[in-house]
């Protein structure tokens, strides 16, 4: 079954990614958390750059592991550019247990896309992710909750729980379906193979395939 998926107008909902103001050294980010929100225990788990980022120059980035006051143990992602001869952040994020190492691409506008990656915590361990495009000035945040909105009634009663991991190479997106009598460990609804595209800085559903 296929399900085209009418343009529908929404609000966007964008979160503030702006950074603190603590500007490490190269050197400095490689030994030490930028100090944002794991302030028990935080190390390093990884560095890194992009040559050539969108806007010029390099975007570092910095992954954390670590724990807060406020929220306990978790995980952090700290992007950084270059100002004079240290690092300024200019996002960041620290809502999943795990971050994987940033990547961007051209859509197929040719517009930049960063691509922020992790995991929840938690038994369920879902996939969790931020999206950005670049608009020539900065990284605006793409809305990636709203599309559930738009998903259409399904024969059965048939629904999409949350955790579906989408490929924001492809703009798609494979997830099981759930029954009502279904508990969250067994779906049995067969599958759904997801499109999206991008409008107006939030990720729509363009269609949908039900596989029994």
């Amino acid at each position: 079954m296929k399900i085209a998926i009418a343009p529908v107008a929404l609000l966007l909902l964008s979160g503030s990614a702006e950074a603190g103001t603590h500007r490490p050294t190269f050197e400095e980010l490689g030994r030490a958390c930028v100090p944002i929100k794991l302030d028990l225990g935080c190390s390093v788990d990884s560095v890194g750059f992009f040559n050539d980022a969108p806007g010029g120059g390099r975007l570092y980035w910095q992954i954390q592991q670590g724990a807060s006051g406020d929220d306990g143990v978790g995980g952090g992602i700290v992007l950084l550019r270059e100002d004079g001869d240290r690092l300024r952040p200019v996002l960041h994020h620290f809502e999943a247990s795990r971050y994987e190492q940033p990547r961007w691409r051209l859509d197929e506008d040719g517009v930049p896309l960063l691509i922020l990656s992790g995991t929840s915590g938690g038994t369920s361990a879902s996939p969790m992710a931020h999206l950005y495009r670049w608009d020539d000035a900065r990284w605006r945040p793409v809305d990636l909750d709203q599309w559930m909105y738009q998903v259409p009634g399904m024969a059965d009663g048939l629904t999409i729980q949350s955790g579906v991991e989408i490929d924001f190479e492809q703009m798609r997106a494979v997830t099981p379906l759930w029954r009502d009598r279904d508990g969250h460990c067994c779906p049995s609804g067969g599958w759904a193979r997801l499109r999206f595209e991008i409008r107006n800085d939030v990720l729509h559903l363009t269609e949908l395939r039900h596989t029994p």
